[in-house]
């Protein structure tokens, strides 16, 4: 089974070359940061790809570690221009697996997501995906 990205890009560049090129991965794509964790309770994604933002590293961070903090083992990569090359080391520290800058990398994103999912333990559902399941309510 082939496994499971949440995407979330915005600039035309990169969401075509990621529709392209990981198509054999199961791709979800969400509209904006906000929606990455909500996301990521729905779904059993292995990884998660983020293109950067071109303005701040801030309002990005909260949700980058948030994600890196899950029960899921799902990993984070993210791809574009980093505007300061200071934010390498602060996506490292934020728990981001591998930064991606150019198109040309996108082989070594697919390589490194096939290996994180080979080598990731399958669970069953996590907590937070058992409770969404149970509630009497439709949840969003």
């Amino acid at each position: 089974m082939n496994p499971t990205v949440i995407v979330w890009a915005h600039s035309p560049q990169w969401c075509s070359v990621i529709s392209q090129k990981l198509k054999h991965f199961r791709l979800s794509w969400v509209l904006n940061y906000e929606s990455l964790w909500d996301e990521a309770l729905k779904i059993d994604a292995t990884a998660v790809v983020i293109e950067i933002p071109n303005r701040s590293l801030a309002p990005f961070a909260g949700q980058l570690a948030r994600l890196e903090n899950n029960s899921f083992q799902i990993k984070t990569f993210t791809v574009g221009k980093l505007p300061n090359p200071l934010w390498q080391s602060e996506l490292r520290k934020l728990g981001n697996c591998g930064h991606y800058e150019t198109i040309a990398e996108i082989k070594s994103l697919a390589i490194a997501i096939e290996r994180h999912s080979q080598y990731r333990i399958q669970t069953e559902k996590s907590i937070e995906q058992n409770v969404f399941a149970n509630l009497p309510w439709p949840t969003p």
